[in-house]
């Protein structure tokens, strides 16, 4: 009789912990929490979802490849470092090489922009991005020391998003301009039940009979279970 091997399935968190040369997963979450997020606190959700990323692309987040970047709005958004983007790039199979051009104007020879080109094994053309620091210069003492390193960076970082298609990863101006978008987003008003996501949805003009932000469970349960119903009478 033929023996069938079964591979026992990792969560995110235990993947991450063996890459990192953790023994014990408790102890690499609890540690986690502890040196990674912010205030030291986590739901087990954000803690899953961070940990997913990592593994993903192969970040050490004790080595300060990946953070979890603060949100207004209470959750965290997964932001990359430059040195993490720099590992996830080099690692990547296709990579064939990069290189950066300093864009001047002609008449002040002042640096506006950087483009920076990068080579797939599996491409005939490279990826081509330019950045411009009218654009990108931020406040902050990075940008206001070194502004060329940090335009450098974010050529590369964006250029590597488009030649490899690496998504829900970013770098920290896009990770601080999420966060702020979070509680914007939050002060919309957002629907709590089916039936004011249809109402919503539909853009009905009629008053509610209330306000679904005022509603109690159990009329937006039944206000669910009106809407559930008049779906299956059609």
């Amino acid at each position: 009789m033929a023996t069938q091997s079964v591979t026992a399935h990792k969560s995110p968190v235990s993947a991450l912990a063996e890459f990192c040369e953790f023994a014990d997963p408790v102890v690499f979450a609890n540690t986690l929490k502890a040196t990674v997020f912010p205030s030291g606190q986590a739901t087990n959700e954000q803690l899953l979802a961070f940990c997913a990323v990592a593994k993903e692309y192969k970040l050490n987040p004790f080595t300060k490849q990946l953070f979890a970047f603060p949100s207004k709005g209470g959750g965290v958004v997964p932001m990359v470092s430059v040195d993490g983007w720099a590992s996830i790039i080099n690692n990547h199979p296709q990579f064939n090489g990069m290189n950066f051009r300093y864009e001047k104007d002609s008449t002040s020879g002042d640096v506006y922009g950087i483009t920076c080109v990068i080579h797939r094994k599996d491409r005939a053309h490279p990826t081509v991005v330019t950045e411009f620091l009218e654009e990108c210069k931020g406040t902050s003492q990075p940008w206001a020391k070194s502004p060329l390193r940090m335009l450098r960076h974010r050529a590369m970082i964006q250029c590597a998003r488009l030649a490899f298609s690496f998504a829900g990863i970013y770098d920290e101006s896009e990770a601080a301009e999420i966060a702020e978008a979070d509680v914007v987003d939050s002060n919309v008003g957002k629907p709590n039940s089916l039936g004011a996501l249809t109402r919503q949805l539909k853009g009905a003009k009629e008053e509610a009979p209330a306000a679904a932000s005022a509603n109690t469970p159990e009329q937006n349960a039944a206000l669910d279970r009106e809407i559930a119903g008049q779906g299956e009478a059609h």
